[in-house]
């Protein structure tokens, strides 16, 4: 770091005001982020939610797989084979492109909103990923690989769609939790 770098931090409160304006960003997202989880938990999901369900809010800001990722988990009432419990984790992160396939993508980062359900068995997962890539009502989600912090993935997979605005934002949460409600009790089966 150079003085420089010091100065230009301290002109004008420009660090004081990229720490608010992350503040402000984040708070947004996650207020979004969990009106779709109330949404989907409210939705005529019988056996699947306990009606009083902790969040589990999460946060990377750090580069590793995913450039940063902001995400709410709620845990499910199902367990799998292995006895975890299933959790149902909706979020917005940044990856490169190709991390997700996307070869062709016009900004240096792809962001994208997704939802997956940890500890979910592979097999219907990758039913509700054909119907989903079939199906015309589903063109705005795709379907990718997990990104992980940890040693391991623990989603089979994750549907997401590409966003690069505030509206996007809105409306991919809105397709992702109707994608959610119509297919969850399918994948958790």
């Amino acid at each position: 770091m150079t003085n420089d770098t010091l100065t230009d931090g301290l002109t004008n409160d420009r660090y004081v005001k990229a720490v608010r304006l992350v503040d402000d960003f984040e708070d947004e997202v996650y207020d979004r982020i969990k009106d779709t989880l109330d949404d989907i938990m409210t939705s005529e999901q019988e056996g699947l939610f306990d009606n009083n369900l902790d969040y589990d809010k999460g946060h990377n800001p750090t580069p590793g797989p995913t450039y940063g990722t902001l995400r709410f988990e709620g845990t499910m009432m199902q367990t799998n084979s292995d006895g975890n419990n299933l959790k149902l984790n909706i979020g917005l992160e940044w990856v490169e492109p190709e991390t997700q396939g996307r070869d062709e993508w016009p900004e240096p980062l792809l962001c994208y909103v997704y939802y997956k359900i940890k500890y979910a068995p592979t097999e219907p997962f990758q039913a509700v990923s054909a119907a989903t890539r079939e199906s015309n009502e589903w063109d705005a989600i795709s379907v990718g690989d997990e990104q992980w912090d940890s040693g391991q993935r623990v989603a089979p997979g994750i549907f997401y769609v590409p966003i690069v605005d505030g509206d996007d934002i809105e409306e991919g949460l809105s397709v992702l939790g109707d994608h959610c409600t119509t297919f969850v009790q399918q994948m958790v089966e």
